[in-house]
């Protein structure tokens, strides 16, 4: 369950607000136009900014963008680290040729794809995803998007895109 109560954050040019807010679903998404706030709000879920409110949700909990570093070695050192859910995405998503790549070296699409896998293998609660399908093509998204129906992480993404999302979510535009 996610519970937002009070939640303020001030900039000097504008305040956004979110007097209530209760989803006992596991996954919603955030969309709303660039500067809506839906960076601020996941940033604030994950105690990563100061806020006035109280933001209740199941913790611990992993915020992912794509400043997210990635391993220097080859991605095929991150097979280990994978679950079960996220080894599937990345034998689909990477070819075995593309084992020996260098994180660093890949295109903008196939980081986000690592990152993805990684977060979806982390030992945490909640999973809030900042823009996760920026630089992915149609299939991967589709992909992803199926993936996290067998989820039993809390998920929020945010996105400025519109896009499928699985039927048992909600949309929240919250600003």
């Amino acid at each position: 369950m996610i519970e937002i109560k009070g939640y303020k954050k001030k900039y000097s040019t504008k305040t956004m607000t979110l007097n209530h807010f209760k989803s006992l679903k596991t996954g919603f998404a955030l969309q709303g136009v660039n500067g809506a706030g839906k960076t601020t709000l996941l940033k604030a879920m994950a105690n990563l900014i100061p806020f006035q409110g109280q933001i209740t949700m199941p913790r611990p909990v992993l915020y992912v963008d794509a400043s997210m570093g990635l391993p220097e070695g080859a991605i095929k050192t991150l097979k280990p680290l994978l679950n079960i859910q996220a080894r599937a995405l990345y034998n689909l998503w990477f070819k075995e040729i593309e084992d020996d790549l260098v994180p660093k070296k890949c295109s903008l699409g196939m980081q986000q794809k690592l990152r993805l896998c990684l977060a979806l293998s982390a030992p945490v609660r909640s999973l809030l995803l900042d823009e996760p399908l920026r630089g992915l093509d149609q299939a991967a998204i589709q992909a992803f998007l199926e993936a996290l129906k067998t989820e039993t992480k809390t998920l929020i993404i945010t996105s400025h895109e519109i896009f499928v999302k699985p039927e048992s979510w909600d949309i929240l535009e919250p600003f």
